[in-house]
This record gives C-alpha cells, structure tokens and sequence, in this order.
C-alpha cells in the first residue's frame, strides 16, 4: 500500500507544480496518507513572506 500512496503523491505532485509555480509560490511536499478512517491528501507550499489561510484558499481552488 505503501508504494501505491507514494504513486499518488507523485501524480499529484506532476499534476500541480506548475499552478503553484505558476501562481508565486513554492512546492514543498505532496503526501497522502491514513489518518484515522479517512485518508488525506496534503500539499505543502511557501511564498517570500510566509503563507496566509487566504494563499491556501487559492491554491486549494487552483488545483482543484
């Protein structure tokens, strides 16, 4: 399962590097895991300055 999860998180990871890039900022990590029943889907992004819940907002309708 372990290798399946890496697969994902390397899809999405091709699938989204350039809208963030595109959008200003930096991708730091892609993972998906198991938390509890569900499983989550985690994308990690940085910019000059910090990041604001607004930046995540954005980027999350971005690549969505």
């Amino acid at each position: 399962m372990a290798d399946k999860k890496s697969n994902i998180a390397a899809k999405v990871r091709n699938a989204v590097e350039n809208i963030i890039l595109d959008a200003g900022y930096s991708l730091w990590d892609v993972a998906y895991y198991k938390e509890g029943p569900e499983m989550i889907l985690e994308i990690s992004i940085d910019k000059e300055g910090g990041i604001s819940i607004t930046d995540c907002e954005d980027i999350s309708r971005a690549v969505n």
